[in-house]
């Protein structure tokens, strides 16, 4: 469909070794192409665009490809690049007498099959834009590390269960993200956020979200009463989550979330008058789950060593009184805001 175009500045290469490096590298969707795509309902969901200094290959098998015609690459190595990705909500066909072509029949007059051995994204800026709604949204990450194994594209690959578009595993680690809300009020940290396709999980250690005031000082920042939240969780753990429909849905379904320890501390100050026309069952866990934007299917929550506190500030005694519950533990069943389950 020659969706993408690449550019780059200079090329390297050095037969004897079989490594190739593209300088000054720009991979981006024609936009035209991509239009012309959606008004035949063949578009891809997700597009690409990659800007970075250095492409690095190492160890092509020129002979093999040239007299085999099978491309065999020991690695490719990506330093830093800058990636964005674009979510669209497009429609599929569903009916049609034109059978579109697999990745393998659109190289296979050049090539028998391709095979890489890994392929490594190291500190990459990676923006994820979503289009799929009235209003575009943009989430940034920073210092992302991947690694894709086992790449394999030939007449049999696209058929294998085992696979996830074509590899054995595609997993991913985020290290030492922090920002603040966008009302700063709050500092969000978190150690790292890591996830494998082959095992199914993904892990969120070290989540905190901080206050950047004292309890009362926060408070008098607002006119009316506004909680404030001060959360820390060691560990976050999705297991069996679907990658699939998360990439292709944007929808979260997984086995069970493992949740501790964690200590969640709430304060109020009853200094200001409520808010008006205030809802005090707007933030239950259950209505606010309802108001997510992306669909979420967990069969289990599983609460392990959770401490809760609920404090409030008395302007007439001038006093806080706290309630406490420490080391919780416990499953809940069946977390969802899909109202037709």
């Amino acid at each position: 469909s020659h969706l993408y175009k690449i550019d780059f500045k200079s090329i390297n290469l050095n037969v004897i070794t079989g490594s190739l490096a593209l300088r000054d590298v720009t991979l981006k969707a024609d936009s035209s192409v991509f239009d012309s795509l959606k008004q035949q309902r063949l578009a891809p969901a997700h597009t690409f665009e990659i800007k970075l200094k250095k492409l690095q290959i190492t160890r092509v098998s020129i002979l093999t490809a040239y007299f085999k015609k099978r491309l065999n690459i020991n690695e490719i190595l990506l330093d830093r690049p800058s990636i964005n990705v674009t979510f669209n909500k497009v429609q599929k066909k569903i009916d049609t007498s034109k059978v579109q072509k697999s990745l393998y029949d659109q190289i296979s007059k050049l090539f028998k099959s391709a095979a890489i051995k890994s392929i490594k994204i190291i500190d990459a800026d990676f923006d994820y834009i979503n289009k799929s709604t009235s209003i575009k949204t943009k989430n940034s990450i920073k210092h992302l590390d991947v690694t894709v194994k086992d790449f394999l594209l030939d007449s049999l690959s696209g058929k294998d269960t085992s696979r996830f578009y074509y590899t054995k595993d595609i997993s991913f680690q985020v290290a030492g993200y922090k920002s603040n809300t966008k009302d700063r009020m709050y500092t969000m940290k978190i150690d790292t956020i890591s996830g494998s396709y082959s095992s199914k999980k993904l892990s969120i250690k070290g989540l905190t979200l901080k206050p950047l005031y004292p309890e009362l000082e926060f408070s008098r920042k607002y006119k009316v009463q506004k909680d404030r939240y001060d959360l820390s969780f060691s560990n976050i753990e999705f297991n069996g989550i679907d990658f699939i429909k998360l990439n292709t849905d944007q929808k979260i379904e997984a086995n069970s979330i493992k949740v501790g320890p964690a200590n969640v501390a709430v304060f109020m100050s009853r200094e200001s008058p409520p808010p008006p026309g205030l809802d005090k069952g707007k933030n239950y866990p259950h209505l606010a789950l309802k108001r997510l934007n992306i669909p979420i299917i967990i069969d289990t929550v599983k609460l392990r060593d959770v401490n809760v506190k609920y404090s409030e500030y008395n302007p007439a005694s001038k006093k806080t009184g706290s309630v406490e519950f420490k080391s919780l533990k416990g499953n809940i069943y069946n977390i969802t805001n899909d109202s037709l389950r």
